[in-house]
């Protein structure tokens, strides 16, 4: 087993722990947990007696004669605990437990110090139940003491020394290795060959040292950096992994914004433990005790702003101490308060009211607004186990309003993958600045942060799983998403709007779960700007699509619109990682114009004569070439699909006269209109038998023919 030695200048270090104890920072600063010095005994020391703190009683073992223990002069200093042994076969030992067993983190510190002559043996042990696994010894005859942790003794770096004080202290550090320091000899992150963990007791021998000899030690105590104690406040500002965390009474211990902690071993909180907002905590053993974790809340004046989804990160909070706790908005109702459950049967909410006693289902979402910016605080214990809510689900998809049970992160993806009920494989989050409910599919594998409510849709089951081990932080990083991306943003005057496409090489141009996400269809938006699928499109708005990129220069995507007649809307695109020369287009077949986007400070704006609710006007385009012209375009990605056995819509026509026709399987003709085409149009059908129907649509661009299918 390899030794290290060092020598720390003893200003230098002293001058560290100065400025490290003035920051108070959580695994730097240390606590004393015990402590017992020889003038608190008053002179008597004896068998039984227990003074300072922290530690259990002294235990005294000797021989029957010429051995023995006192308070007073010895070779360490006046006063002193002393012990003697004064002939051959005497002995004398002083014991003492701690607490609890010496925890990652924690050091034992004791002065130490001896007469001019040694015949036996001097050590100091520290025992796991009584067995040795640490030895600091002196034997006579030798220059120097020597340590023993369970193989070979190996020298300890300092020589004897007669009459002279020398501190030692043994640091039981937090990856499982022990260090020391004794006078001038020390070492650091030595692996014991004994198992070190149950350290549970100190031990004082003396054997046969001699007559009028003593060996003296004073100054006994612990320190830990993670048990904290003395009413002390302390900060954790960085991203730190701990093996423990005790918070006593009358202490703080105060996570600070966008700090990541981790607790390797138990949480137990007799004090206070706050998390800030942004910050994240987790705990891989148990957890007792209650934790505060404060979520920022800005407050915007309005119907819709100001209002937040929201989950408790932690369970035991009921509304009677949520509204003692937060200044929830009123609400225009009588009673009611800033604070509301969904009820996914109706797409409704109940709004709780200043009387409201309930208790805050750990994994439910809310939605919830305050009366001025500020935090929105939850109390209680710290889930670390596996949590599963209730919901309601049929085969056409209930949205149902949860959260993050947790106060760490969690990955979407991962919680859509544990939870095959959920379909489609998306996430909703609502966003307060732009009124707006975002999707997130798995492919985006967003970061759900605490105290974070969201949106699934569930067709099946009765409960969504949150898992532990889907728990992980929100780690910054300099690297950008390496996805191909086009965001395409819309704004109408008042309101930000968005829809994305990635472009993937395991996509395809039709549905893909968990690639393609809808846009809420629980409570829709009054503008909006979504796509549709290019194959088996079905009318079904997405704000998140996913596409070959194999196609990526064939590809035209239907771009749809929400928003009132009148309305100027204004077109921008942010693109990513963009291969070659490829550049982004947006078609407008009513105006016949097409503007690259892609570019710097480029946008695309028009007044709307008629309001607008769906695709057939816009439509994407990524290509090559540096410019592209409305005659290149014709009939592509023009859609034909039935809206049911009444109604066929044809999206995506050119601007002109068009003539529809409809045929059976067979041949005959069923159907025939003609019209003037502005980008979109829903025909009415005859009465028609189930089965596959031929359209054809001929324009001043040429001819299309589509088969459809009539349920």
């Amino acid at each position: 087993m390899k030794k290290n030695y060092f020598k720390i200048l003893g200003g230098l270090f002293l001058m560290l722990f100065i400025s490290v104890q003035s920051f108070a920072q959580l695994g730097t600063t240390t606590f004393n947990t015990a402590s017992d010095i020889a003038g608190n005994y008053g002179g008597t020391w004896t068998n039984g007696s227990n003074q300072g703190s922290g530690f259990g009683t002294w235990v005294f073992t000797n021989s029957v004669s010429n051995s023995g223990f006192y308070i007073g002069g010895t070779g360490q200093g006046d006063p002193s605990f002393g012990i003697y042994s004064e002939n051959s076969g005497n002995f004398a030992a002083a014991q003492r437990n701690f607490s609890s067993a010496l925890k990652m983190g924690e050091k034992i510190s004791v002065n130490i110090g001896h007469t001019a002559t040694i015949n036996g043996e001097i050590f100091v042990q520290l025992l796991d139940d009584g067995a040795p696994v640490f030895t600091l010894k002196f034997v006579g005859g030798d220059d120097r003491w020597r340590i023993n942790d369970g193989g070979s003794d190996f020298d300890s770096g300092q020589m004897y020394s007669a009459n002279n004080s020398l501190a030692f202290t043994f640091s039981y550090n937090e990856d499982g290795t022990y260090s020391y320091s004794f006078g001038s000899g020390n070492g650091s992150n030595f692996t014991a060959t004994n198992n070190i963990s149950g350290i549970n007791s100190i031990k004082f021998q003396t054997t046969n040292q001699g007559g009028g000899q003593n060996f003296g030690f004073n100054n006994l105590s612990i320190d830990s950096k993670y048990t904290i104690t003395n009413n002390s406040t302390v900060a954790s500002d960085a991203n730190i992994t701990i093996p423990y965390l005790e918070v006593q009474a009358g202490s703080t211990v105060n996570i600070g914004t966008n700090s990541n902690t981790t607790i390797s071993g138990n949480l137990t909180v007799n004090g206070n433990l706050n998390i800030n907002s942004g910050s994240s905590l987790i705990v891989n053993g148990t957890s007792t005790g209650n934790v505060t974790y404060n979520r920022a809340i800005d407050f915007v004046s309005g119907n819709l702003n100001g209002w937040h989804l929201v989950s408790s990160p932690v369970s035991g909070e009921d509304m009677t101490d949520m509204r003692a706790n937060n200044n929830f908005a009123p609400g225009s109702g009588g009673d009611r308060i800033g604070f509301a459950s969904y009820t996914p049967t109706t797409n409704q909410w109940s709004y709780f009211t200043t009387a409201s006693t309930d208790a805050l289902a750990a994994g439910k979402g809310f939605s919830a607004k305050l009366g001025s910016t500020g935090n929105l605080s939850f109390t209680g214990t710290i889930n670390t186990a596996d949590v599963n809510v209730s919901i309601t689900s049929d085969v056409t998809g209930y949205f149902n309003l949860v959260g993050n049970p947790y106060t760490s992160f969690i990955n979407s993806k991962t919680f859509l993958e544990d939870n095959t009920n959920l379909f489609p494989a998306d996430i909703w989050v609502w966003d307060s600045a732009t009124n707006n409910y975002i999707t997130y599919s798995a492919v985006d594998e967003f970061k759900v942060a605490p105290g974070q409510g969201f949106f699934v849709k569930a067709t099946s089951g009765t409960t969504v799983d949150f898992t532990a081990s889907n728990q992980l932080h929100n780690a910054d990083t300099f690297q950008k998403s390496s996805k191909i991306e086009v965001k395409l943003m819309m704004n109408d005057g008042s309101a930000d709007r968005f829809a994305k496409m990635y472009y993937l090489d395991n996509a395809t141009k039709g549905f893909d779960n968990g690639f393609d996400g809808e846009t809420f269809g629980g409570i829709e938006n009054n503008v909006d700007v979504f796509t549709n699928l290019l194959e088996n499109n079905e009318g079904k708005k997405f704000q998140v699509q996913s596409l070959p990129i194999a196609e990526m220069e064939t590809m035209i995507v239907p771009v749809g619109v929400k928003a009132a007649a009148g309305k100027e809307i204004t077109f921008t695109a942010e693109a990513m990682n963009l291969p070659g020369d490829v550049k982004v287009f947006l078609e407008d077949r009513v105006t016949n114009t097409i503007t690259r986007l892609d570019q710097a400070n480029t946008s695309y704006k028009v007044t709307l004569n008629d309001a607008l609710n769906g695709t057939g006007r816009f439509f994407l385009h990524t290509k090559a070439s540096g410019v592209l012209s409305t005659d290149d375009i014709a009939l592509q990605n023009t859609s034909i699909y039935a809206i049911n056995n009444n109604t066929l819509r044809v999206v995506g026509l050119p601007s002109g006269n068009a003539n529809v026709k409809m045929y059976s399987i067979l041949g005959k003709q069923v159907m025939q209109t003609s019209f003037s085409s502005t980008g979109v149009k829903e025909i009415s059908l005859p009465k028609l038998s189930t089965g596959m129907y031929i359209v054809q649509v001929e324009t001043a661009a040429g001819k299309l023919n589509k088969k459809i299918v009539l349920e």
